[in-house]
Formats: C-alpha cells, sequence, structure tokens
C-alpha cells in the first residue's frame, strides 16, 4: 500500500506500507487511465484535430461504427460514459502475447450499440477503447506512445506506460499483487508508481496546466451541484463529499485498487494504492482523511468507481431496461438475467 497526501507545489507525506517503494515500485492503477486518455482527447480538441461533438467515424480510418441509431456517436459521450456502446469482459484480460494496436483490436472486438446515444449512462471500457482507436486513427501513432510523449511526460510521470505488457525492467518491480493485463488499454491500461501518482495529484491541482487550458480543464470537471455524490465526467469525476468539491479518479484491476482525489479550494490532495484485497481499504482511507480534514459525514462514499451516480434521469431509463445503476455489465456478453445489477 501506498499513500500520498500534497498540495499545489509538493508532496507533503507519502509512506508505503509492506514490501514496496514509493518511487519504484509499480502499480496497475486501471481506470484511473480513463483521466488521462481524457486529457488526450481534449488535447487534441484544443489543436482542432477532433470536435468533441462531432461524429467519431469522421475520425476513425480503419473502421466505421454501424448506424444502429439514428444518432452518431460522438467523443463527448464516450468520455462520459453515455455513448449506448456495450461493454466486454470475456477475453479482456491477458497475461501473455501482445497487445494489439487499438485501432486493429476495436475493429476485430467492436462492441454492439444497445442504447441511444445520450440516452443512458452505461459505464463502457470499450467505449474508451473505441477513443484510443480515433486517437491513433488521427495521430498516426499507437496509443501507448502517444500518451507516453503527450501526456505522460508533460504531466512528469515518467515513470509510467500505458506499454502492454510492460517492458522487462518494469515488469520486475510490479508490487505484490493479481495482475493481469487489459486490451482497453485507454479504459484500465496504465501502470505507475506512487511519485508518478502524486505529480498527477499536483498536476490536477494545477488544472493540468502544461498539457491542456484551463478552459479544457473545468469542461472536464463540470461541478457537482447536488448536496453529495460523485458523478462522471469527462475521464475525471467530479462531485461532493464531506461538503467539499472534489476532483478526482479511481480503479479497480485484479488485486489493484487506487482512488486519487484532488480538494482544489483547499489545495490538497490525497492518493492511495492498494495491492491485495483492498477496494474498501483505498476508498476507506479516502473517507478517513476527508473526516480528519472536514470533520463532516460523508452522505455517499462509494466503494469503487462503478458506483458513481448516475444522473436522475437515467434512472427510469435504465430501471426499464433491467438496470438500475449506471450499468456497467455488458448486455451482450451474458445471459439478458446477468446483465442487471441493482
Amino acid at each position: 500500500m501506498a499513500v500520498v497526501f500534497t498540495n499545489r507545489e509538493r508532496v507533503t507525506f507519502s509512506k508505503t506500507y509492506g514490501p514496496v517503494d514509493f518511487d519504484r515500485s509499480i502499480w496497475r492503477a486501471a481506470s484511473v487511465s480513463k483521466a488521462l486518455t481524457a486529457i488526450a482527447v481534449m488535447r487534441l480538441a484544443e489543436e482542432g484535430r477532433v470536435d468533441l461533438d462531432g461524429d467519431v467515424n469522421r475520425y476513425l480510418k480503419t473502421f466505421k461504427i454501424p448506424a444502429t441509431f439514428q444518432q452518431p456517436i460522438t467523443l463527448r459521450q464516450l468520455l462520459e460514459h453515455r455513448s449506448g456502446l456495450d461493454d466486454r469482459f470475456i477475453g479482456d484480460g491477458f497475461r501473455i502475447g501482445e497487445q494489439p494496436p487499438m485501432r486493429l483490436l476495436m475493429q476485430q472486438v467492436l462492441p454492439e450499440r444497445v442504447y441511444a446515444p445520450s440516452n443512458v449512462e452505461f459505464y463502457s471500457n470499450y467505449g474508451y477503447g473505441l477513443i484510443g482507436a480515433v486517437l491513433e486513427d488521427v495521430t498516426g501513432e499507437r496509443f501507448e506512445d502517444y500518451m507516453s510523449a503527450n501526456v505522460l511526460r508533460p504531466l512528469k510521470m515518467n515513470g509510467s506506460t500505458f506499454a502492454q505488457p510492460l517492458p522487462q525492467h518494469l515488469a520486475s518491480l510490479v508490487a505484490p499483487g493479481k495482475w493481469w493485463y487489459q486490451h482497453a488499454t485507454p479504459a484500465g491500461g496504465v501502470a505507475t508508481t506512487g511519485a508518478d501518482i502524486a505529480a498527477f495529484l499536483i498536476a490536477t491541482l494545477h488544472e493540468d496546466a502544461g498539457v491542456i487550458s484551463g478552459a479544457s480543464f473545468k469542461a472536464m470537471t463540470t461541478p457537482q451541484t447536488t448536496n453529495s455524490g460523485l458523478i462522471h465526467r469527462l475521464g475525471y469525476w467530479t462531485g461532493r463529499d464531506h461538503g467539499q468539491q472534489l476532483i478526482g479518479a479511481s480503479g479497480d484491476s485484479g488485486s489493484f485498487h487506487s482512488v486519487i482525489a484532488a480538494v482544489p479550494q483547499h489545495d490538497l490532495g490525497v492518493a492511495v494504492l492498494v495491492s491485495g484485497n483492498g477496494s474498501g481499504l483505498a476508498w476507506g482511507f479516502y473517507t478517513r482523511f476527508l473526516d480528519a480534514q472536514f470533520g463532516t459525514t460523508s452522505l455517499q462514499t462509494p466503494r469503487d468507481a462503478h458506483l458513481l451516480q448516475p444522473k436522475p434521469a437515467d434512472r427510469e431509463i435504465l430501471s426499464s431496461q433491467g438496470c438500475i445503476g449506471p450499468c456497467d455489465i455488458p448486455i451482450t456478453s451474458f445471459p439478458k438475467p446477468l446483465s442487471s445489477w441493482i
């Protein structure tokens, strides 16, 4: 386990527990990857190379999205899990073998469109996989190479990578735990260190300056207007907890669990990286941190990233589709009775 507190300028506290090193040990940060992928999209949008609200078929060269519904899918919808694209669990994880380019992977395993775009918040890792295919077709680079040069290095995350399998010099530094790779790399493929997560947290408190503009960051992190709860925005989640406005990211993969949360109004942040049966531990530490800082009771602390609240209008739609959520179980990969959860 690794824990770190920061302000806008530096690490104010860090500590590890167990046989891990804060600066060198490699952790699977899972869905924290989505915030980094979203930063790449916003950078391309600022450069005029993509339009968040344009049909993604305008940018895809290797394959096209079928016209299952009249409305096209946009990058904004993919970032917010509102594209209506199904997810894919079976066959996503792997331990050996090579990771194909995202444009070729998505051409082969593109999930079905199960909802009309914008109607439902349906958590889809392969929606982010599709974003990776767009990035590759637009930039002409492999996703992991583009991310390294244009997002990770500018954020000073020099020990992090989206490369799968890991280079040998990093594979030997993996923290103890159950590890596998994920074909939907943009959704959950980042491998990182405690020091790099601290750098990302500091960058978040600086609105990712040097990579994207303040206006883009604000578009990604629209504040939550209700009194409590967390909600998916563009890559990051935002919300109110313990009376504070938060910006963060979190993820679970195998026995690796991560939570990062920034409290911009108070110039502070916390990150927790856990390997083992520790999703509850990661979120529990987050809650105790907020308790200690702000002394108010959390009205909602999610167990993991998939329990972020849907928008109120989604509940009736999701219920009619057999899912109260947001939904995060593939519709077409399992029999219908298994495709809902309450």
